[in-house]
């Protein structure tokens, strides 16, 4: 019988020696990808907008601001305010979607580093106007500012009549983000569930999609350490040379490293404020039952490999459980903001989950319109790769994404009165009596039962243990 030892090691070699029937092939866009990734982490996003898609710079009163480097600004320094539009084609209007671009709250315009593929993508897929607004970033804006900002570009964007489009019917809003800008987004969306007198009349907050989000500002969820990126090294190869990485190549630093410079980040995002690292509402990750069976319906999209996978699963895990409808996508082998290199990063073939991405996108904002309520879990799928040859028969066909429409309240029994007779008092009265002894025997039993269960049950289902976590006091 093999130790626990040799057997870890037989089932490495077996990794080892069945390994091209596991990987994708060296030349797939996903490999390539991320050979690219390793190389350049700022390469390779996506570069078509749609073409049916009319996208147009506006300026809002109030919104201009300072970019200049001196003062640490280091992203596009300059004159900026300008926020981005994209109308689809035939746009009616009612469907507006408010998006949040990511960058750390240092980088990034709607304008440049992919944003503008993005917003035009997304319009096509879903019909909807789409608006990402050039908020102050660090360390012009923080996150009141920023929090403040996206509270007035959706009550501009839910007001304004718009050019191209059909009509101006009732407004349904739609709130999404990558990255940092999803951590943003989430905050709006637990502020206006608040505050919903922040809603302008005539409109209402339908959903919340996510992209990669970057929840928890203490930085300090489990996955820092367990998707740290990694090398694997063939031991069968003289030149030593690596065959093959594992965990999150875009954040590349050990996990400790990784976790402090995070979480500097955040702090300066707060205004240096520690007590907000854990606010509800600036860390989404932290809120509780009062702010989260308040939310409407959201969806999460995070990659396998991600630094910030726990981010993503252990809120809508906590979201669900106290009543809110979520749907957790979690693609396989995939890295942060992987939609936005849906294009194959120059490979010359698609990047099939980066498409398969979109579509769950554009499902979910589709049909979010009235779902509510759940189960206590949230509506969680591990999404594969179905495009190499040979998997066809691996995969079923899968129905249209469902989404809880919440409990009806139901109908009393056709013919029967409201009213209690006396005789039906009294043969309750009768069964109650019998029954007293038998419930009390059993009352006993089940608290007695509650307190050997009581160390082994939990109110939200999942139970994550720490196995790593940096004081953030000395930082």
């Amino acid at each position: 019988m093999l130790t626990g030892r040799y057997f870890l090691s037989a089932l490495h070699g077996l990794r080892d020696l069945f390994s091209f029937s596991w990987r994708a092939s060296p030349d797939s866009s996903v490999e390539f990808c991320r050979a690219q990734l390793l190389e350049n982490h700022g390469c390779c996003l996506d570069e078509t907008c749609d073409p049916s898609v009319v996208q147009q710079r506006i300026r809002r009163p109030g919104t201009s601001w300072q970019c200049i480097a001196a003062e640490g600004c280091v992203s596009e320094p300059g004159v900026r305010g300008d926020d981005l539009l994209s109308i689809p084609a035939g746009a009616a209007c009612d469907c507006r979607i408010l998006f949040l671009h990511g960058g750390s709250w240092y980088f990034g315009s709607p304008n440049s580093t992919g944003y503008h593929v993005l917003a035009s993508k997304l319009a096509a897929r879903t019909g909807c106007v789409v608006m990402v607004p050039d908020f102050a970033l660090l360390p012009v804006g923080n996150f009141n500012s920023m929090l403040q900002a996206s509270v007035e570009a959706l009550q501009w964007l839910a007001t304004h009549v718009l050019e191209k489009c059909k009509a101006e019917p009732p407004v349904r809003l739609y709130v999404g983000g990558d990255s940092s800008g999803a951590t943003t987004a989430l905050s709006l969306v637990f502020r206006l569930g608040q505050q919903p007198d922040l809603i302008p009349k005539g409109s209402q907050l339908v959903a919340g999609f996510m992209w990669s989000p970057w929840t928890n500002l203490m930085c300090d969820t489990p996955d820092y350490v367990t998707n740290a990126y990694s090398t694997i090294f063939n031991a069968n190869s003289s030149a030593g040379k690596s065959s093959d990485y594992r965990g999150d190549i875009l954040f590349k630093s050990p996990p400790a490293m990784n976790m402090a410079e995070f979480r500097n980040v955040a702090l300066q995002y707060v205004g240096g404020q520690r007590d907000l690292l854990v606010d509800p509402v600036a860390s989404p990750f932290h809120a509780g039952a009062s702010i989260l069976a308040m939310v409407p319906p959201l969806y999460f999209l995070v990659g396998s490999e991600e630094t910030l996978l726990g981010d993503s699963v252990i809120l809508a895990q906590k979201a669900a459980a106290y009543g809110a409808s979520i749907v957790v996508d979690v693609y396989d082998n995939m890295w942060h903001d992987f939609p936005m290199y849906s294009e194959g990063c120059g490979s010359g073939s698609k990047l099939w989950l980066g498409n398969k991405a979109w579509e769950n996108t554009a499902e979910f904002i589709q049909l979010a319109q009235g779902a509510q309520g759940s189960n206590g879990w949230p509506l969680l799928r591990y999404v594969y790769d179905e495009s190499p040859k040979g998997r066809d028969a691996w995969f079923a066909p899968r129905p249209p994404l469902r989404l809880p429409r919440g409990s009806q309240t139901p109908e009393p029994v056709s013919g029967t009165s409201s009213s209690l007779s006396l005789s039906s008092f009294l043969w309750g009265l009768g069964a109650g009596a019998a029954l007293a002894s038998c419930t009390y025997a059993g009352m006993n039993f089940v608290i007695n039962r509650q307190q050997q269960l009581q160390q082994s049950q939990r109110a939200v289902p999942l139970r994550v243990e720490m196995t790593f976590r940096h004081d953030y006091n000395q930082q």
